[in-house]
C-alpha cells in the first residue's frame, strides 16, 4: 500500500482537518505492507542531500481485530501505535490514531487520519 495522504484532525471532534499532508514524489515510492502472518513491512523513502533515498526499512508486528476494528502496530515492547480502522477494503485502508501532540495548541490531544491505497498486495484480515 502507499500513503495517499495523512490528515491531522482536531481531538475535540475528530473531524475538523487541521492539516493535510500529501506525499511528495520521493515519499510516494514508500510502501507499507500488512501480511497475513502479522508482519508490517515498511519501506519508506525521503529526500536526503538532494536525492531520494530509503529512510526506513523494517518489519514489525501488527494485530488487527475485525470485530472492534482496532489496528495495533508494535514498534517495541514499550511503543504500540493504536488506530481505529474507519474503512478497510481490498484497495483502501483508512485509520484514525493519536497524533503525537496538540497540533492546534487548544489543550486537547489531536489525531491523525491515514489513507493508504493498494498498489500491489492483498490485505488479509484475521
Amino acid at each position: 500500500m502507499e500513503n495517499s495522504k495523512t490528515e491531522i484532525v482536531s481531538g475535540k471532534d475528530k473531524q475538523k482537518v487541521l492539516e493535510t499532508k500529501i506525499p511528495n514524489d520521493c515519499e510516494k515510492k514508500s510502501t507499507f505492507e500488512y501480511t497475513a502472518d502479522g508482519k508490517y513491512n515498511i519501506l519508506q523513502y525521503d529526500y536526503f542531500n538532494g536525492a531520494c533515498n530509503i529512510d526506513e526499512q523494517s518489519s514489525i508486528s501488527y494485530t488487527y481485530n475485525s470485530t472492534t476494528k482496532k489496528l495495533a502496530i508494535k514498534y517495541s515492547e514499550a511503543e504500540v501505535y493504536e488506530a481505529n480502522v474507519e474503512q478497510l477494503t481490498k484497495n483502501k485502508l483508512q485509520a484514525l490514531g493519536e497524533y503525537d501532540g496538540d497540533y492546534d495548541k487548544d489543550g486537547t490531544k489531536d489525531y491523525e487520519r491515514i489513507y493508504l491505497e493498494k498498489i500491489k498486495l492483498t490485505i488479509t484480515m484475521k
